[in-house]
């Protein structure tokens, strides 16, 4: 998904976060070098306050130990208008 999104918003920049070391690594090799990835290393989420106008998070949450404090910093680094769209899987 995140590198479909340089097709879509070219004038937009684009940010891959994961805590894949490999994933990361994978998507630097293989991608279009228009996104700049960085692996998690810690809890807080590595950009400024009010960063982003859009964060997406998808099948992510059922895997972060802490949930509100995760929120919390999706929240901080938003925009004040900013959007976050999030996608849980439903298993069984």
């Amino acid at each position: 998904l995140t590198e479909s999104l340089t097709y879509y918003y070219p004038k937009t920049k684009i940010y891959g976060y994961d805590v894949s070391k490999i994933a990361i690594n994978y998507a630097k090799k293989f991608g279009s070098g228009k996104v700049t990835y960085r692996i998690m290393k810690g809890k807080k989420i590595p950009y400024k306050d009010n960063f982003f106008d859009v964060c997406i998070c998808l099948d992510v949450m059922e895997h972060v130990p802490d949930v509100n404090f995760f929120l919390k910093e999706v929240k901080r680094v938003l925009k004040k208008d900013g959007k976050f769209f999030i996608a849980v899987p439903c298993e069984g």
